[in-house]
């Protein structure tokens, strides 16, 4: 779905011991605007700058709780610009004006991956 410019969502049951400690959900490598995270269907807060990564502490029970990450991606590959002379990150009216006469093959348009590459991880740290 080379256009799709909305949400990816991702879960997983993890088991937490009492008194496990401090617990946090970390992304490794992704591809977004930004990440929100939720536990047991309760909003954990949002991630979109390093480490990458929030605690869930306050969220969690002992035993099976049910995690989830929204990836939020943009209306880059819905909007464009998709061939050119293409600055990622910067759009403006000039990112058009260098577009070919004619649109080329879509094997060759610019399009942003969004998403989890890796799987995400809930790891335990000593202490609160």
């Amino acid at each position: 779905m080379p256009f799709y410019s909305h949400t990816v969502s991702y879960e997983a049951d993890y088991r937490v011991d009492k008194g496990a400690g401090r617990i946090l959900v970390g992304l490794g490598k992704w591809h977004g605007t930004v990440a929100k995270v939720l536990v047991n269907g309760k909003s954990a807060g949002i991630i979109g700058s390093q480490p990458y990564e929030i605690d869930i502490s306050a969220l969690v029970q002992p035993g099976v709780n049910h995690v989830g990450v929204v990836v939020f991606g943009s209306l880059k590959n819905l909007l464009g610009p998709h061939h050119g002379k293409i600055a990622r990150g910067l759009v403006s009216p000039q990112s058009f004006r260098s577009a070919p006469a004619q649109p080329p093959a879509g094997a060759s348009y610019d399009i942003e991956s969004y998403g989890l590459m890796d799987e995400f991880q809930v790891v335990a740290t000593a202490g609160r």
